[in-house]
């Protein structure tokens, strides 16, 4: 069995090449992110702390990175890693709910006591006794999953899309090819999994709301309302691509 493989240059030449043509092709998705974005930095010009609140903004901070990361990971045509990202701000942002709903577990969060190790477990848990806890985390929790099956291990989910044997003509050997890049062919596919993704850490900054609102006086307002005003443009979104999305699989099942 043979392999393909890459050089490093030319590695760094293909990723350099599929950002800029995601910026193209993904242009309005770039536009809304680019509104999200600006959504999350607002109470970052207005806060002050004292250095025994630093938990919440630091998980805050986490989040926006990972924002930031996760989008680049998709644009550069690295999915699974997106998710992986993903999922590292859906712990974050689980944990932050946690400690604003019972303060008290602060302290357990700093001394690393094993539910903070296992958040999404935990809410998990909680909501099956009694859905009416952490109801935000709703539909953050399966993404979580997802992002656990393909963006965070070895398993064999994680590589069987990116592989690809063929018979070598003459030859007994077969060539094993590994796609150093991870995306959807169908651009319909990829446009639906960055609204998701969008989609997600608008439900995370929902999670942060109510502590960053405490340190926005006037600002308080109009922040909620964009938050709000964003969060419904891309819930339409995501249904209308998913519905586009399901009519097309329906259409070429029935062909």
């Amino acid at each position: 069995m043979t392999t393909e493989h890459t050089n490093f240059l030319d590695y760094l030449s293909k990723e350099e090449h599929n950002l800029l043509v995601s910026i193209v092709n993904l242009r309005l998705d770039i536009d809304v992110f680019a509104m999200l974005d600006n959504i999350y930095k607002i109470p970052l010009k207005n806060i002050e702390i004292k250095e025994s609140e630093a938990v919440i903004p630091s998980l805050y901070l986490f989040v926006h990175f990972h924002f930031y990361f996760s989008i680049s990971c998709i644009l550069r045509a690295h999915i699974t890693e997106g998710l992986a990202s993903l999922r590292k701000a859906i712990d974050a942002s689980l944990t932050a709910y946690k400690i604003q709903e019972e303060p008290e577990s602060e302290e357990s969060y700093l001394k690393r006591v094993w539910l903070f190790q296992n958040i999404k477990k935990h809410i998990k848990k909680s909501r099956e006794k009694d859905s009416s806890l952490f109801p935000l985390a709703e539909s953050l929790i399966p993404m979580h999953e997802t992002c656990s099956e393909y963006g965070s291990h070895a398993d064999f989910s994680a590589l069987e899309h990116r592989i690809d044997v063929y018979d070598i003509k003459d030859s007994s050997k077969k060539k094993l090819i590994f796609k150093y890049f991870d995306y959807p062919e169908d651009s319909d596919m990829y446009h639906c999994i960055f609204v998701d993704i969008l989609l997600c850490f608008h439900k995370m900054l929902l999670i942060f709301q109510p502590y960053m609102s405490t340190k926005l006086g006037k600002e308080k307002g109009k922040w909620g309302e964009d938050m709000k005003k964003i969060g419904d443009a891309l819930v339409k979104e995501q249904e209308s691509c998913h519905k586009h999305l399901q009519g097309a699989r329906e259409a070429q099942q029935g062909a």
